[in-house]
């Protein structure tokens, strides 16, 4: 799309899946949202399901690896996959009505596609007044500034990392950890910052210590009072108290 779009930072090759969705994307997008929003609102949301939908299509049709070399797994529950399986079976034996296959195809495409953009633009796009607020508050949640709450557990992982290159150097020190309320159980959890929004490296990971490490011996070790757990990866911990994960922070930044 790079070489189409000024400025467009996508650079997969498009298949026709992509080429419809950049010439009739926008006016799609406008009939499923069914609202009034702004253009830059509508440019968010394009980019958002270009990326989390269409370029995937793209990259398949293209024969696009998603990794160099050879991958630790192999995923055979997208979207491309999904719609090949309406097609008839090598083996298969009598009629088989094509028509009947292809609107079954185009109605899993279409809820997928609708429930993809409703997602970008009542779910997603909300979060980022949450993760601006929370980075306005960050010397208020911990004195280093490398830590952020949220009130509730939303999805802020890309909207922090696009206003962390929005903001550049008037965001110094970076976040590393979030902490927040588990509203299922009133309990409290701290997050490790990845490299990346969809990465499993952290910037920061919580003490090697007190990986795998749960209730009482995770207190023992880490000397924090009322620790639930650290998970294997260290990743994320969990503690019974605001008190106690703010702890946890202070720990995991020494």
């Amino acid at each position: 799309m790079s070489t189409l779009v000024p400025n467009a930072k996508w650079t997969t090759k498009l298949s026709s899946a992509g080429l419809v969705y950049l010439h009739y994307g926008h006016d799609v997008l406008k009939k499923v949202i069914a609202s009034d929003v702004s253009d830059d609102t509508l440019n968010t949301i394009y980019s958002k399901v270009y990326e989390s939908f269409v370029q995937e299509v793209d990259a398949i049709d293209n024969g696009i690896p998603i990794c160099e070399g050879i991958p630790k797994y192999n995923i055979h529950t997208n979207l491309s996959s999904r719609v090949g399986n309406f097609n008839k079976k090598w083996n298969h034996v009598g009629e088989f009505d094509d028509m009947k296959a292809f609107k079954q195809a185009i109605q899993l495409i279409k809820c997928e596609f609708e429930e993809t953009v409703q997602y970008a633009f009542k779910t997603w796009l909300p979060a980022r007044s949450l993760v601006i607020d929370a980075l306005e508050k960050r010397y208020e949640t911990h004195k280093s500034g490398r830590v952020i709450e949220f009130t509730t557990s939303c999805p802020w992982k890309e909207h922090y990392f696009v206003l962390e290159e929005e903001l550049g150097e008037d965001l110094s020190p970076k976040i590393d950890f979030v902490i927040y309320e588990d509203g299922s159980n009133s309990n409290w959890r701290i997050q490790c910052i990845p490299i990346t929004p969809h990465s499993f490296t952290l910037r920061k990971p919580l003490p090697k210590s007190w990986w795998g490490i749960r209730n009482d011996e995770l207190s023992k070790v880490s000397g924090i009072e009322n620790c639930i757990f650290c998970h294997a990866n260290g990743f994320i911990g969990g503690n019974k108290t605001k008190t106690g994960i703010l702890e946890m922070c202070e720990k995991a930044i020494e």
